[in-house]
């Protein structure tokens, strides 16, 4: 016994199920057999052959007959008429003269057999002839017949007479010589006969009769030596049967072209009395046959209508979507229900009427942008997150739709439109960074987030952008980036070389971008696309809250700084005197940077490179005063070797706005060249006893913080001023002496040795005599050869003072969120998730964002939804489709109530959707375009079930047809579009009405004919789902948007082997669906589910639908791809256009329902690989084809034949694109050599000469 759950099992019930069409039971309709079926031709050609029954004797001796005989019959009263005559043509059997001459040309071929093959011949020919000289009272018809006959068959006769004429020389007294006589007695019309024919100048035609032989080396045909009379006598069979074709044919269009001349010759006004009065009867007696033949009908009518009382289906109004376009200078206008529209006139010219449903108020709101985001999730991983800012388009970006058949796009989006760039900013003035090496470490506190796998490298995850004076700084300009992640912090460390640009103030217009914010700015996206392996980092920190933003930068060999002096500004690019060429006690030095000036410094270090610095301060400055510098100013150490450079320092203080200052040290004064005090001083290179010293002074950087305000920034640089620190000399370096103590040094050398000079100098004053006298050198002036500055800062989110902007990057371009505080906001924007939801709706997948331009709070909208239907998901389950309005930045959900009215099946099928927009409703919103007013719809999961959209319109409302004693024949097809041209009554406050796409949902009256088939179909299953019939003919009967049905018993999913499940696959009919895949046509999930209920309730109790054992489904389209190379004819020079053209036949030839509406959609069954290959090869563009392959979808399996897998499958053609077709280009073309054109194998005829070559024959 077989195993019930074996998938691999065929059902053993081989079927393809029920259309609509092939529903109809041509026995139902009454008119199929008629109790008197016979026409008006009829009954002319039955009056004509009883005349020539009706006989009569005629004694006169001028109307005897041919053979002399006085009797007559009735006939030339008839068979002069022209609708008399062509009524004969018109029921003329062609099929007698074909059947009995091929009955002649099977006889044994004798002399006598080529006789009777000649006479019937020229029986066709009298027989056309008759017609020809009948038909002088009908001049339209003889005239197309003599015309055929004369451009066809003028070379017949003397064909024929060739004939006879060779075959009595051939067969000399086998074969009569042809008789002129008898040819003169057919006296034939002028149309058979060439211009001056002569019996007597035919010449026999004896070549006829010869027979040829094809010789086996050379191929050459060759006249047969001594053929016997047999074979001569087959030789003509060929040419007879030709001739005897082109005749027939003749014959054959005049019998087709007859009914269409039959009707015009009723309306001749010179019919024979007699004729015009047996015409006029038949016609009135039409109509007592009439009622004759509606005995079936009556008897139909009398057991359904009068003993049933069942009646036809009455008809079922059309209603189309008008949207409307309000008057320039008209804000709001309300439409009553039941206002009346013209849709131009019916078939009887009487005006068609459609009517409102209801009223409604029209105003300014109309969609302008349309725009989508999906979030990709597998297995509860978002793999990516794609938008769309150009929904309405073919890739997402505003691409023009290509699709003529199905214009539609991606109502929710999905992962074919372009991936989103989606991030956060941290905007501060800590990140001015001008020059030098720079640092910037962003610490993120945060809770929520979820760790990468181990041994991912979290950097490559992460794009930086650093906002630079002429564009974005990238990572490629960097030095270094880096990202550490920990259960709590998220760390980004980023270095600059001394060569990448500065770092500046946020600029829209050079970095083509908004951001709201013009502090420099450090962009952060999540990296498109994600690196291989990794899934999108949003789906790790989508649910991460920001605790704390810590941003640390550090500089050193900032040396972008404005310096001056008391004498005025000083050019820092090169060597300068800080303090003058001769500076004093309180010489100022001024140090100022915009850059430093407006941070919160967490160190800041003053570096100054001084030149030519004595090496001991106390022996340069020795000659200047007798004891020593450091002994006037008391301020030197004794056991200091040099005393005095510890005796130069300053004071220093910050200056801030409205002249305040503040001491950096009030207490302590700097040293100029001495460590100590938070100065470090080291020796670059010594010459001589000049030295090159870098001082680094680490000054309070708390005392120096934000020293420049916003107010004075523009100013910054004019003068010393905020911003700056001042360094005040203490000790001045003895400019003020020098020129005293050189005079008198002098005057104690010109008087040395023999004069002391008692306050002068001498290198040994306790010799006697003293040493010489000191020459005193110049005074040292300070000169810096470099001034910079290292600092570093600390900004803290917590700390109000040192504010960080931090902003959400939002999907598309421009669109962000300035949050008020990171802090308790997430990380990245919120996308995946409805954040005032839990549970059912919490989650976000797909989205549509719809901006209004015109709208006002408070007002109503109407929104026209126009989809391509059955373009969703058929398999999955309908998601929840849920609405929301954009206020300050945040989605706000509509309540219940204010989405007043949603025909579309939560955007499944085309409808309209109606909100009271509440008044909170705002522009100005920075994640979209603030310039519209924005809702949205969206859906949990399953986005790929919502039908994909054609367009959206607003001012929507719906009207149905009214019936004013219209014809109806427009409910059989959907009234087209832009046929309501306005208003019965214009309406000045309108601009335009609009009714852009075709009326749904009307049915004609039910036809005679479906009301007996659905009343049989009713007396056989009795309203009760039990066998196959009963199943199929339930559904065609109530859904009349469903076109096929197959049952499929004892069925579960792949399963053909399960008792007690009942499967029904339905083809739904695609004329009366928008936009649809016509070559792969599904009923959307709910449509399903209303017939899986309806057959719930008419089914057995042992197929129950609450244990799920009833299966509505789909077809299983099973997808044929084919590959293969293809020359084209040498003709062919558009070789891509005609590569596409083949594809686009091969999917027409497998799949012929899509476009011709008579053609069946069949399940099961079977695709040869040799069809399809033949099929290609008959293309006239088509040369050869080389390695064929037939495969399924996603198989690389070549195979000669593919068959339906299960019972429901449909086979259909793979779409265009994926169909391999390539082109043999001229290197790959191989020309034939030696090419035998004739007698070749699968030419020749075996038994014909041919010899099959010896195969065995040795080298």
């Amino acid at each position: 016994m077989q195993d019930a759950s074996d998938d691999n099992q065929k059902h053993p019930l081989i079927r393809d199920g029920v259309s609509q069409r092939q529903r109809m039971a041509p026995a139902l309709d009454p008119s199929l057999v008629k109790v008197d079926e016979r026409t008006v031709e009829d009954f002319l050609v039955f009056a004509l052959e009883f005349s020539r029954q009706l006989l009569y004797h005629n004694h006169d001796p001028r109307m005897q007959s041919g053979s002399g005989s006085d009797l007559h019959d009735w006939e030339p009263f008839w068979n002069r008429d022209p609708s008399v005559v062509i009524a004969s043509i018109q029921k003329t059997n062609p099929l007698i003269e074909k059947e009995a001459f091929y009955a002649a040309l099977d006889e044994p071929a004798t002399p006598g057999q080529l006789a009777s093959l000649i006479q019937l011949l020229y029986a066709l020919i009298e027989k056309t002839d008759t017609w020809l000289k009948r038909l002088t009272v009908e001049p339209d018809f003889r005239s197309r017949l003599s015309r055929m006959v004369a451009a066809n068959l003028q070379r017949l006769v003397p064909t024929l007479v060739a004939v006879e004429k060779g075959a009595a020389i051939v067969f000399d007294g086998l074969y009569p010589f042809p008789d002129k006589r008898s040819l003169e007695q057919k006296r034939l019309s002028g149309e058979w006969l060439p211009a001056g024919f002569s019996f007597d100048a035919v010449e026999p035609n004896t070549g006829i009769f010869n027979v040829f032989r094809t010789e086996a080396l050379s191929g050459n045909l060759l006249l047969a030596p001594n053929p016997s009379e047999e074979e001569r006598l087959q030789a003509v069979h060929e040419p007879l049967a030709k001739l005897f074709t082109e005749a027939y044919n003749i014959y054959f269009q005049a019998i087709q072209l007859a009914p269409a001349y039959f009707r015009q010759t009723l309306e001749l006004r010179d019919h024979e009395p007699h004729v015009a009065l047996f015409i006029s009867f038949l016609k009135l007696y039409a109509l007592l046959q009439e009622d004759l033949n509606r005995m079936a009908q009556r008897h139909l009518d009398f057991f359904y209508r009068e003993v049933l009382q069942l009646k036809e289906k009455p008809l079922k109004p059309d209603h189309v979507h008008l949207f409307f376009e309000l008057a320039r200078q008209v804000d709001e206008h309300e439409l009553k229900g039941q206002l009346r529209f013209v849709a131009g006139a019916d078939d009887t010219g009487q005006e068609r009427f459609y009517t409102l449903d209801e009223d409604i108020v029209l105003n300014k709101a109309a969609p302008e942008l349309f725009r989508t985001v999906y979030i990709d999730r597998k297995e509860g991983v978002i793999e990516n997150v794609y938008a769309a800012p150009v929904a309405n388009s073919e890739d997402g970006l505003g691409a023009e739709i290509e699709d003529e058949e199905k214009p539609s796009w991606k109502t929710l989006g999905g992962p074919a439109m372009p991936p989103v760039e989606i991030g956060f900013v941290v905007a501060s003035r800590e990140m001015l960074l001008g020059d030098g090496a720079r640092k910037i470490t962003l610490t993120l506190q945060m809770t929520g987030a979820e760790l990468l796998p181990a041994g991912s490298d979290i950097s490559s995850s992460f794009d930086v952008f650093l906002s630079g004076a002429e564009g974005w700084i990238d990572s490629t300009q960097l030095q270094s980036f880096t990202v550490e992640q920990s259960a709590g912090s998220l760390i980004f460390r980023i270095s600059l070389g001394t060569e990448a640009p500065a770092v500046a103030p946020f600029d829209a217009e050079t970095l083509g971008e908004q951001l709201g914010t013009s502090l420099p700015v450090l962009k952060i996206l999540l990296r498109q696309p994600p690196p291989e392996g990794l899934p999108f980092a949003y789906h790790y920190f989508r649910q991460a809250q920001v605790d704390n933003i810590i941003l640390e930068t550090a500089v050193i060999g900032h040396s972008n700084l404005s310096l001056f002096s008391d004498l005025g500004p000083i050019d820092p690019t090169k060597p300068f005197q800080p303090f003058g060429p001769q500076p004093i006690v309180g010489s100022g030095f001024y140090i100022g940077s915009s850059e430093a000036g407006q941070k919160y410094l967490d160190t800041a270090d003053l570096v100054l490179e001084w030149e030519q610095v004595p090496e001991n301060f106390t022996d340069y400055y020795h000659g200047y005063v007798k004891g020593g510098l450091d002994d006037v100013v008391g301020a030197g150490d004794a056991d200091n070797e040099d005393p005095m450079r510890d005796e130069f320092v300053y004071r220093a203080k910050v200056i801030r706005a409205e002249g305040e200052e503040a001491l950096l040290n009030p207490e302590e004064k700097w040293k100029l060249f001495v460590s100590g005090n938070e100065v470090e001083v080291e020796v670059l290179e010594t010459i001589g006893q000049r030295q090159a010293l870098r001082s680094v002074t680490s000054w309070d950087a708390g005392k120096l913080a934000r020293s420049l305000d916003e107010e004075h920034l523009a100013d910054f640089g004019l003068l010393p001023g905020p911003g700056f620190v001042q360094l005040n000399l203490l000790r001045d370096f003895e400019h003020d002496l020098y020129p005293s103590a050189l005079a008198r040094q002098m005057i104690a050398k010109g008087k040395y040795p023999t004069s002391i000079v008692s306050d002068a100098v001498y290198l040994d004053p306790d010799a006697t005599p003293p040493g010489e006298p000191v020459i005193p050198r110049e005074p040292y002036t300070p000169s810096i050869r470099s001034a910079s500055m290292n600092y570093s800062t600390r900004a803290d989110a917590r700390v109000a003072a040192q504010s960080l902007q931090f902003i959400h990057l939002h999907p598309f371009e421009n669109t962000y969120e300035v949050l008020d505080s990171a802090i308790g906001n997430r990380l990245l924007p919120v996308l995946h998730e409805n954040e005032s939801k839990s549970g059912e709706g919490a989650n976000v997948e797909g989205s549509l964002c719809i901006g209004l331009r015109g709208l006002k709070p408070k007002q109503s909208l109407s929104l026209l939804f126009q989809a391509a239907e059955n373009t969703g998901d058929t398999e999955a389950d309908e998601p929840k489709v849920h609405w929301q309005y954009l206020a300050g930045n945040r989605w706000v959900d509509f309540r219940e109530e204010q989405v007043v009215q949603d025909t579309t099946k939560g955007l499944i099928t085309s409808g309209i959707v109606v909100f009271a927009i509440p008044k909170e409703i705002a522009l100005g919103n920075t994640i979209l375009p603030g310039d519209l007013h924005w809702i949205r719809a969206y859906v949990a999961e399953n986005s790929s079930v919502i039908s994909e959209m054609i367009n959206i319109h607003a001012q929507a409302v719906r009207a149905t047809f009214q019936d004013n004693g219209n014809s109806l024949n427009h409910l059989a097809q959907p009234l087209p579009a832009e046929s309501i041209a306005g208003l019965e009554a214009e309406d000045p406050a309108l601009d335009s009405v609009n009714q852009l796409y075709p009326s749904f949902g009307g049915r004609p009256p039910e036809s005679s004919l479906a009301f007996y088939t659905r009343i049989s179909e009713r007396l056989r299953h009795k309203g009760r789902a039990i066998t196959l019939f009963d199943y199929e003919r339930l559904v065609l009967d109530a859904f009349d948007d469903i076109y096929k049905v197959k049952c499929i018993s004892h069925t579960r999913d792949g399963n053909v082997r399960a008792p007690g499940h009942v499967m029904v696959a339905i083809v739904p009919d695609f004329t009366k669906l928008k936009a649809v895949n016509r070559k792969e046509p599904k009923a959307t999930r709910g449509r399903l589910r209303e017939i899986r209920d309806y057959l719930g309730g008419l089914n057995t109790p042992f197929v129950g639908a609450n244990q799920d054992w009833l299966h509505v489904v789909n077809p299983d389209y099973q997808r044929i791809v084919v590959d293969f190379r293809v020359r084209f004819r040498p003709d062919v020079t558009a070789v891509e256009f005609h590569k596409t053209k083949l594809k686009e036949s091969i999917v027409r030839f497998l799949s012929p329902w899509s476009y011709d509406d008579g053609a069946e959609i069949s399940f099961g069954g079977r695709a040869f690989k040799s069809s399809i290959l033949d099929f290609v090869e008959s293309q006239p563009y088509v040369d050869y084809v080389t390695e064929f392959k037939m495969m399924e979808q996603g198989t690389s399996d070549d195979v000669d034949v593919i068959e339906a897998a299960t019972p429901r499958s449909v086979l259909a053609p793979a779409p265009v694109s994926e169909m391999m077709v390539r082109e043999i280009t001229d290197g790959q073309h191989c020309q034939p050599e030696n090419p035998v054109f004739r007698d070749t194998l699968g030419y020749q005829t075996l038994g014909s000469g041919f010899e099959p070559e010896d195969n065995n024959e040795q080298d």
